[in-house]
């Protein structure tokens, strides 16, 4: 997982989740093995570009820093698009109802 995207943590858990089950059910296993290779690598191509996505987003960040702080927070959330709106709606409905007050007001003041 690439550091900016902050799923190092999560993955390092879902991982210990992996060994632990695998280990629960190889436990009686005649070499004591415990199928390390349960899990694919998270090297995938949809965490790489994910990774790079990121990796621009904070490369602009001057120009990130400009924004009003809730696009700022929008724009930060969605920056490696693991999450889209409808994703951010499920988990915080008044924050998305919030920004978008704010893009509406935008619109009506003739900015994007």
């Amino acid at each position: 997982m690439h550091f900016s995207i902050g799923s190092g943590t999560r993955t390092a858990l879902e991982d210990a989740i992996a060994l632990h089950e695998a280990c629960q059910a190889h436990r009686n296993a005649e070499n004591g093995a415990c199928g390390v290779r349960t899990r694919a690598p998270p090297g995938d191509r949809t965490a790489l570009a994910r990774g790079l996505q990121s990796i621009l987003w904070y490369e602009q960040f001057g120009q990130k820093m400009r924004l009003d702080p809730i696009a700022f927070a929008y724009d930060y959330m969605v920056r490696g698009g693991r999450l889209d709106e409808e994703l951010i709606r499920q988990r915080d409905p008044q924050f998305v109802s919030e920004y978008e007050q704010y893009k509406a007001s935008r619109i009506q003041q003739g900015y994007r």
